[in-house]
This record gives C-alpha cells, structure tokens and sequence, in this order.
C-alpha cells in the first residue's frame, strides 16, 4: 500500500486507513516462442472479505480462461512484450472506496491462461 503525502511524496504503508492506492509490481518471464508485440494482461485483486475489487469506471470487465471458465478482473494491462525479453510491469490501483484491514489476494493472467 502506498500512503501519498499532501508534499507529493509517497510512503510505503501497512496500515489500511493510510492507504491511498496500491503498486503493483511483477515480472513477465522471457518466452522465446511468444510474438513480440501488444499482451492483454488481467489483474484480479480480492479483497480480505473474499469479493473481486470491481469498478467498471476503473476498467473492470470479464474475460474466459482456455478452460471456458468465466472471471471478472479488476484492471486490464497493455503490455508492448518483446519477444526473448523478461520484462517488469508495474502499475497503480487506486479505487473509489476504503481499503479494508487484512490480505489481499493479486491474481496475474495472460492470454486467458
């Protein structure tokens, strides 16, 4: 969790009530057969309570795994991959309520994996 201070500065948090928005930081391992270019990746957050963080406004929607499962993720990424390149990706979530005391569960999808 990140606390933005009224200066502009941010500060790492823990405290749920300090929370202005959440990083979000992974690596996309480098794959020698995948084509370089645009990847669709879909983010899900669920909160401690158990609920997928949905804000429609914010870029929520629903995609289907290969497996024809449908799931409802919380941000969609463009990613510009290069092929044979492992690559960081890292982003800002921000949403429209209070952030609730306790774990959150991140889940990483690409090409409907």
């Amino acid at each position: 969790g990140i606390n933005e201070k009224g200066s502009g500065r941010e500060k790492e948090t823990s405290t749920a009530k300090k929370v202005d928005k959440f990083r979000i930081s992974f690596l996309l391992d480098e794959n020698r057969i995948t084509a370089s270019g645009v990847k669709n990746i879909f983010v899900i957050i669920t909160t401690p309570n158990g609920k997928v963080v949905v804000e429609d406004e914010l870029g929520s929607g629903k995609f289907y795994t290969r497996d024809n499962d449908e799931k409802t993720y919380t941000k969609r990424i463009d990613v510009n991959y290069e092929q044979g390149q492992s690559q960081w990706v890292t982003f800002d979530w921000r949403h429209n309520s209070k952030y609730l005391t306790g774990d959150y569960k991140i889940e990483v999808y690409n090409k409907n994996c």
